[in-house]
């Protein structure tokens, strides 16, 4: 019965997966096959390496707490709906269970479900999990290749191809759905800032999408949507009754809505309020430095709970979330892969830095500000209260995508590879 079980899921993945390289472009379904393959594998490395090499067993403990409540599904539906819809830290299932922390039980609630479809199979619940990840990231693929020139490459290594990507955002863990989430939000994004409107089913995964990503990763969603509101209003609002004489001030206007709806989403979550975040910032930090090697962990000049504190230290956090570790400062055989990732990423950069001055210039300058700014202000936050290299290359694929995309995008070595290009 259970083998039948597995095939059914293996199937079923496959047919969903036809109908979406069926109805992709004749012009990128060559890279369907294989993007997806290496993200199911990917998640079931992920899965693997959790096994063998890593102490802790967070993958595992999430699908153990998920099959707990997955069986009083099977012996009391109505619990199991009522815990899926109010359940909480203080519910009494709870109180068995490994994770309890809000964002934590979310996934684990939603990861019962495939428990439920997959008959408790860890592995199959991962090609789950992992597919659905790549279909919020084929969608966005699919946008951009609909709304920009020569990006085809680019956006296949940026969302297929790069490893700590692919990883990270696959298989039984939280990033792997947040990836995939808003991977969908900015493609549906890039359609509205192109004046193109999204049909009622890309507006309903829009609306799920960030149900998703707010309960997994609010602290992503409170900085991705301040950036793509600011640049939609622009363009509706704004550009609409006004001609602005110069780019400067163009800029400076999207920097003081930007910075307007940064305070209005300061009351959003208890740990954006001002008089809290800074204090949230440093606890995370000092949490990581004490449970992390010395050689491991980023190390700031006197961090303390004060906006000049973190003013003077953003700089050396920022380049330390896109670049570091370095493969000098590698102690593990994973740490070697992503300080070679991170060499690749510096060359391609420095590489890239020419085009840099043509952004105010550019049609997409305002999808260009977006992504500057969610990315530098995604990675500052991060990098100072995720100091630990592991954690933080887990969660920096949260803006890793969209700086890719960014200095590979009409990069000089990419277009020097001319079968690239074809």
């Amino acid at each position: 019965m259970s083998s039948l079980v597995y095939i059914g899921n293996l199937i079923l993945i496959g047919s969903f997966a036809f109908v979406i390289w069926a109805r992709s472009s004749p012009l990128l379904r060559a890279f369907f096959w294989p993007a997806l393959v290496i993200k199911l594998m990917a998640g079931i490395a992920l899965g693997l390496i959790y096994t063998y090499y890593y102490s802790g067993n967070d993958t595992f403990s999430f699908f153990n707490d998920a099959k707990m409540v997955a069986d009083v599904c099977r012996t009391n539906i109505t619990a199991y709906i009522q815990f899926l819809w109010s359940g909480d830290q203080n519910a009494v299932l709870s109180a068995n269970l490994y994770y309890v922390e809000p964002r934590s039980l979310f996934f684990v609630k939603g990861l019962s479900l495939i428990s439920l479809l997959t008959n408790d199979n860890y592995w199959i619940s991962s090609l789950w999990l992992s597919f659905l990840s790549f279909c919020g990231c084929w969608y966005l693929f699919v946008r951009l290749n609909d709304l920009f020139a020569n990006i085809k490459w680019p956006g296949a290594l940026s969302l297929f191809f790069f490893p700590s990507f692919i990883f990270w955002g696959s298989g039984v863990i939280k990033e792997s759905s947040a990836a995939g989430a808003i991977c969908f939000i900015i493609g549906v994004f890039l359609l509205v800032i192109n004046k193109r409107k999204p049909s009622f089913m890309e507006l309903l995964i829009t609306f799920v999408s960030l149900y998703i990503l707010w309960n997994l990763k609010y602290y992503w969603a409170a900085v991705l949507i301040p950036t793509m509101i600011t640049s939609v209003i622009l363009v509706y609002i704004i550009e609409r009754s006004f001609t602005f004489k110069s780019k400067a001030i163009e800029a400076g206007v999207w920097l003081v809505i930007f910075s307007t709806l940064c305070i209005g989403a300061s009351f959003v979550h208890p740990n954006f309020y001002l008089d809290r975040i800074l204090f949230v910032i440093v606890e995370n930090h000092d949490l990581f430095v004490a449970i992390s090697a010395p050689e491991s962990t980023i190390h700031f000049h006197q961090l303390q709970p004060e906006w000049y504190r973190i003013l003077i230290n953003a700089p050396w956090a920022l380049f330390s979330g896109l670049f570091r570790p370095f493969v000098f400062e590698s102690s593990n055989l994973l740490q070697i892969i992503a300080g070679i990732e991170n060499a690749l990423l510096f060359v391609f950069f420095i590489i890239s830095r020419k085009k840099w001055r043509w952004i105010s210039h550019s049609p997409s300058r305002l999808i260009i500000y977006s992504a500057i700014v969610y990315i530098s202000l995604l990675c500052v936050l991060l990098a100072l209260s995720t100091p630990n290299f592991g954690t933080l290359s887990r969660y920096r694929i949260g803006f890793l995508p969209v700086f890719c995309l960014l200095i590979f995008y009409e990069n000089p070595i990419l277009n020097k590879l001319t079968f690239l290009r074809k």
